[in-house]
């Protein structure tokens, strides 16, 4: 401080900057001190720190604006409601506890390149929808896809024309392979190749592999503006910014372009916008601290003498460097490969899958690359709900532990379908495999929906590892969505068995006299129901809930028993096709040849739901 007030008086810097060398062990000339808080510091570390409050201040403005337009959205949806009469309150109630559902089907179409599919659901939604801000929120998603989707159908028929500069690709897991692209659909694509030829999807693309393609193409700069915007939604900044920088070319794409960057960074769009600095675009302030030689290390801009130390596990007091554990503990610092991390950069570090958090408890191991504090609620959330599946199911599977495996990404569950040849799942958010006693979802929205998926998912695998049966695929999905039902309050699991969306989905159909027939639930089958589209897959996973659920809660003398029959059939594997008319008949044989009365009561009984 004193330091501080001599820097303001005449020659000041001269006599304090050898004082200041003394103190801190840093050579600094007089040119190279500032005052910050009324503190002598070097000009440097004043660039940072202003550079952090202003980012600071910058994240607290976009929240409080994210607030108040989530409360102004709140309040018009309110204001709607109170305005409409039961019917309308009842359609518009229902519309937002599915509307989630609704984006994350469309997601699974756009993520594996199915835009056609996704536009046309999309569009099929939006014509349905009354709630104004769900609609223009669903209208900005369709707008950004038809552009990625205009991108595919040029590349599809470039490949049609011969017009791609290139043709030659290579192909398979490892690239093995080597053709040249002679054909193109809207689901897959040829390549010939010595002796015939190869088909391959679209949807098993990385996106990696879809961007080299992409890129073989004549574009101007619209088209590098979307293919930097696509770019940044398959998690490829690098390769988003080659192409925001062709798009420049283009100067009324600058807007566009700093907008997208900063919703991609979670900042405000910075003064000026972002600059073109040595072949890339970055903020003013990233800018600056390069050109001051200042290098960015675990969240933060240092000296590249400090980011050395701090790779060697050296963290910084003051103005002492120590390695000591007891000092780095204490500090709060944790332990990893012989490195030393906050808990924010190591939770940064760990979000890569390759170097995920692991854990073991009693009846799981557990792979999990999004939060520490998630994955140790994890943890708890699984063992308790083994406990449901194990008083629901009525045995156990054998001793060794399951495998559940917690992706933060779509991107890293992509990885691991086409690792494991489980490409069939890619529109899933995800699945279990009893042959290798392991199970898996994604995140799609947030944490709660990772904890459900992870629930339904873990309550697949229990049961088909415990009861080792087949069984129809909506008596799968009817007891892995029951057990959906629950309230998790950060401590304890709580199971009602009545999720709230999939009520919703089965009011509004019965509602509307669209419930899917029993009949065709017991013949379909999840995965292709998927495969066709937003309210047929939706619809299925609820009216599975409904009749596992219905039939479980039954106490009706002419149903209970011939329940209790069935299931006994399912869980042991015993008579019977599991599929298609197989799976209606193996229910006809117990029920009789006419199901129309249970089915009446089942549809009675849907129309009490709460």
């Amino acid at each position: 401080r004193a330091l501080g007030q001599a820097l303001a008086t005449p020659g000041g810097s001269v006599r304090a900057a050898p004082l200041y060398t003394r103190l801190t062990g840093l050579r600094v000339g007089p040119g190279d001190l500032a005052v910050v808080e009324g503190e002598c510091t070097t000009k440097a570390e004043a660039a940072a720190r202003v550079a952090a409050a202003t980012e600071a201040r910058d994240r607290a403005d976009r929240i409080a604006r994210e607030k108040e337009k989530a409360e102004k959205a709140r309040k018009a949806a309110e204001e709607a409601a109170a305005r409409a009469g039961s019917e309308d309150r009842a359609a518009l109630e229902a519309e937002r506890a599915t509307f989630g559902d609704i984006l994350a089907d469309l997601e699974k179409y756009i993520r594996t390149f199915d835009y056609d599919m996704a536009l046309s659901q999309g569009d099929k939604v939006a014509g349905r929808l009354r709630a104004a801000d769900l609609k223009a929120q669903l209208e900005d998603r369709l707008s950004i896809v038809r552009q990625y989707a205009a991108l595919l159908t040029r590349l599809r028929k470039d490949i049609n024309a011969g017009a791609l500069r290139d043709p030659v690709v290579t192909f398979g897991r490892d690239n093995e392979g080597k053709g040249k692209l002679t054909e193109a659909t809207a689901k897959d694509y040829a390549i010939a190749i010595q002796g015939g030829q190869a088909r391959m999807k679209w949807k098993d693309l990385r996106p990696a592999q879809l961007l080299d393609l992409l890129r073989r193409m004549d574009l101007g700069p619209s088209d590098q503006f979307v293919l930097g915007s696509w770019c940044l939604e398959a998690d490829l900044p690098a390769d988003a910014n080659r192409a925001f920088v062709a798009a420049l070319r283009d100067s009324s794409k600058k807007r566009l372009i700093d907008e997208a960057l900063a919703r991609y960074y979670g900042i405000n769009v910075p003064e000026g916008g972002f600059v073109l600095f040595l072949g890339r675009l970055v903020t003013p302030t990233e800018k600056q601290n390069v050109e001051a030689g200042l290098v960015f290390y675990a969240g933060q801009w240092v000296t590249p003498e400090d980011r050395k130390m701090l790779e060697k596990g050296f963290r910084k007091f003051g103005n002492k460097w120590a390695k000591e554990e007891a000092e780095l503990v204490a500090a709060g610092y944790i332990k990893y490969k012989e490195l030393w991390y906050t808990p924010e950069e190591l939770d940064v570090l760990r979000s890569n899958w390759d170097e995920a958090w692991e854990y073991e408890t009693a009846h799981y191991k557990i792979r999990c690359n999004l939060a520490d504090s998630f994955g140790k609620q994890l943890c708890q959330i699984l063992e308790q709900a083994y406990a449901a599946y194990a008083k629901h199911f009525g045995k156990e599977p054998p001793a060794a532990k399951m495998t559940m495996l917690a992706f933060r990404t779509f991107e890293d569950y992509r990885r691991y379908c086409i690792e494991t040849k489980a490409e069939a799942y890619l529109q899933a958010l995800g699945f279990a495999n009893p042959a290798t006693n392991v199970c898996c979802g994604y995140k799609k929205f947030g944490t709660d929906d990772m904890i459900g998926t992870m629930i339904h998912e873990g309550a697949h695998l229990f049961h088909d590892r415990a009861h080792n049966g087949m069984s129809p695929s909506w008596y799968h999905e009817g007891h892995a969505t029951y057990f959906e039902g629950f309230v998790w309050d950060g401590t304890t699991l709580t199971f009602n068995w009545r999720p709230g969306n999939r009520i919703y989905w089965l009011k509004e159909a019965y509602r509307k006299d669209r419930l899917i027939p029993m009949g065709d639930i017991m013949r379909g089958d999840a995965l292709s129901s998927i495969n066709k589209g937003v309210d047929e897959s939706s619809l299925f996973y609820s009216e599975s809930w409904a009749l596992y659920t219905f039939f479980t809660e039954c106490t009706d003398p002419e149903i209970a028993p011939k329940w209790s029959a069935l299931r006994t059939r399912f869980d042991t594997g015993r008579g019977g096709n599991f599929s298609g008319d197989g799976a209606l008949e193996m229910v006809t044989d117990v029920f009789g040849p006419d199901l129309s009365a249970v089915e009446a009561k089942w549809k009675e009984w849907i129309g009490g739901l709460k």
